[in-house]
């Protein structure tokens, strides 16, 4: 439907000439125009108020007192148009361009109709004739370039819309079209400029934002696509798909800290059924060395998988964090008991100990154990962990219950022995222990430094020294063998000796305690 072009009442005694000043008027009386002026005045209220069928018996009757106005026969048209009776308005219509060349308003009407019975060639025709005498026609300038459009006629968009005049009504729109028209002539810059012009006439004008962003990425200009989606984005922020291409253009630009916040903001917007976009975050926040991200991205991919490899690969992001100790500990867990391996359970309980949750490693270790009653190797492993935490009681109770199972494992057998040693107590049944691990392996230098320790925690110094020198010559750069040796020499007042053992000690740069080692020396060396 056309827009209506009735004159204001207030203007109308402008026109009253127009509507009387013809030949049929010649000779009339005054009663004979102020009728027209009447009917005319009636049939505009009328129509204004979208009373058409009696604005047409109004400008009928004004016909019929003047039937060569062309503003009575363009009215007259309009009112046919409008009650649906298409045949009269078409005549009339050319009735008034017959009349007057530059009844302009009777083109809009033909225009009409042309477009109502399907004929889009001839309403451009029209409307291009109406534009030639009233070029601020906005509205016809705009129908113009739609029907150019539905023709395929792309350079006519273009032209019809070229120069449109900004911040008046329909510039958004006359934008948006030259920029599809341009888009479908691959005159790509130009249609994205012609899409910013839309979006500075409209700033929420989201498909003119799309487009920008389209054709930003055809022209490799990588800024303004990221720009022109996150501009989507600001319009409507559930617009996941929009956060996809971006975070896609921020990726393959290696924009990769952008990305990964993006990721989390797509997080909040979508359910990520499939756990593609908490993958990709989590490799991204990898490469950012964002582990403690990493490693919460990953929960629900592991969680999903179900799988011993899912939770091993998130135990270890979360170790790497130090800071996602719940995840690390959930994932070690459920790996072990998906997998039952030992390995998996000797780290679970060995995070357990240094967590300082004794407990918790005491209740997997014993599953562990009870699991595998026979597997000493089970057993030895838990008790190096108990040793390595300075856990030396739970230690030894593990290694009691080895021997037990395996009298002759000299291993378990020298540590136990040494351990009491140290501990200064047991010294008779360390002593025991140790000599059965030396009928199994009689050169072991570090089974031979045990006994020789447990002789100097007795005070027996001589044979201290036999065995250490004993075990120093089978390993002469074992830091403890040389340190023991110090000990022995101190106490047989063979200070020379003592500090050339310690400083060898020390310069192996193996030493247990250096601190305490650097404190003999220096207490030597004054």
């Amino acid at each position: 439907m056309f827009r209506s072009v009735l004159i204001p009442f207030l203007a109308f005694s402008v026109i009253s000439t127009a509507l009387l000043s013809t030949p049929a008027h010649a000779g009339r009386g005054e009663h004979i125009e102020q009728a027209i002026f009447s009917l005319y005045s009636s049939g505009a209220f009328k129509a204004r108020h979208g009373n058409w069928f009696g604005a047409a018996i109004d400008y009928e009757r004004a016909y019929r007192l003047n039937q060569t106005s062309p503003e009575i026969l363009v009215r007259l048209a309009e009112a046919y148009y409008r009650t649906g009776r298409p045949q009269e308005a078409e005549k009339f219509a050319n009735r008034a361009l017959d009349e007057d060349s530059s009844a302009y308003d009777a083109y809009i009407i033909l225009a009409e109709l042309a477009m109502g019975r399907g004929d889009l060639a001839a309403a451009d025709g029209y409307l291009l004739k109406r534009l030639e005498g009233k070029p601020d026609d906005l509205e016809s300038r705009l129908r113009l370039g739609l029907i150019r459009e539905n023709l395929n006629d792309m350079e006519g968009v273009v032209r019809a819309f070229t120069g449109y005049p900004g911040r008046r009504p329909g510039a958004a729109a006359a934008n948006f079209h030259r920029g599809v028209a341009l888009v479908r002539l691959k005159r790509i810059s130009e249609a994205r400029d012609a899409f910013r012009a839309a979006l500075r006439e409209n700033p929420g004008y989201i498909e003119a934002a799309e487009n920008v962003a389209i054709l930003s990425e055809d022209l490799d200009e990588d800024s303004a696509a990221i720009e022109a989606w996150e501009l989507v984005m600001k319009m409507n922020p559930e617009r996941d798909d929009a956060l996809r291409k971006k975070i896609a253009l921020l990726v393959e630009y290696d924009r990769l800290y952008e990305a990964q916040d993006d990721l989390e903001r797509l997080l909040d917007i979508t359910s990520d059924k499939s756990g593609a976009i908490r993958k990709l975050l989590a490799q991204i926040a990898v490469r950012n060395n964002d582990l403690a991200t990493a490693a919460r991205a990953m929960v629900p991919l592991a969680e999903k998988a179900g799988t011993e490899t899912g939770y091993l690969e998130l135990a270890l992001v979360a170790a790497q964090a130090k800071t996602e100790t719940e995840i690390l500990v959930a994932s070690l867990e459920n790996a072990y008991h998906i997998g039952e391996r030992s390995a998996i359970g000797l780290t679970l309980v060995k995070t357990y100990l240094i967590l300082g949750e004794d407990s918790e490693a005491a209740e997997i270790s014993q599953v562990m154990i009870d699991r595998s009653p026979g597997d000493t190797s089970t057993i030895w492993n838990i008790a190096i962990l108990h040793h390595a935490t300075k856990r030396e009681t739970h230690a030894i109770e593990l290694l009691l219950k080895l021997i037990e199972i395996e009298p002759t494992n000299a291993s378990a057998l020298n540590y136990v022995g040494y351990s009491w040693a140290e501990m200064g107590i047991e010294l008779d049944r360390a002593e025991d222990f140790v000599r059965r691990a030396l009928r199994k392996e009689p050169d072991n230098p570090q089974y031979l430094d045990s006994l020789g320790w447990i002789y100097f925690k007795r005070r027996q110094f001589e044979e201290a020294r036999l065995q250490l020198e004993r075990a120093s010559s089978l390993m002469d750069t074992e830091p403890t063998i040389l340190e023991h040796l110090g000990d022995v020499c101190m106490e047989l007042g063979r200070r020379q000796e003592a500090l050339g053992y310690y400083r060898s000690s020390l310069a192996t740069g193996q030493s247990e305690n250096e601190v305490a080692l650097k404190e003999k020396i220096l207490r030597l060396g004054e």
